[in-house]
């Protein structure tokens, strides 16, 4: 009995050691990985807002931006999140309007639509593009196609009960 009973122990220590490499090795990649996209999350938020932040003082845009946004300020901030992003969007047309709810409203509608309509889409897409089995082609087909169903359906929304 003693000498089954070391065996067993060996095989749990050897499948133990197994398991703990691999979970030690899932938990390196992990953090290895949240630090790589902190850093591109972070350096994308920066750049967004300093195009923001220079995008609002060119002339040009500022009076196009500002002939746009009046009385139309969720339709405004729908359209400009899908280009800019959601809160970069914010940012840039808060200085345009004085709606501020028209705003908010468009800016969490505008959310949904393009893969850069919310950087939680980017961060997804991200994660998911980085499986050896990821098919991406099909992953924005169908993230696109749900995103501006769903984008029609708030807007409608907003249209009918809204305004």
């Amino acid at each position: 009995n003693f000498g089954n009973v070391s065996v067993f122990a060996s095989y749990d220590n050897v499948i133990g050691n197994a398991v703990n490499h691999k979970f030690q090795y899932a938990v390196e990649r992990f953090f290895n990985f949240v630090i790589a996209l902190n850093v591109f999350l972070l350096l994308t938020f920066v750049g967004f807002f300093l195009f923001v932040g220079n995008l609002g003082r060119i002339e040009f845009i500022s009076d196009m931006i500002a002939s746009l946004i009046v009385d139309r300020e969720i339709l405004a901030a729908t359209l400009f999140s899908q280009v800019l992003s959601n809160v970069p969007a914010a940012i840039l047309l808060s200085g345009f309007t004085e709606d501020f709810a028209g705003l908010l409203i468009g800016t969490n509608v505008g959310g949904l639509g393009t893969l850069i309509a919310s950087m939680a889409s980017l961060i997804s897409y991200k994660l998911y593009a980085q499986h050896e089995t990821a098919d991406t082609g099909k992953y924005l087909l169908v993230f696109t196609g749900y995103n501006v169903l769903g984008l029609a359906v708030l807007l409608t929304f907003c249209y009918f009960v809204l305004m």
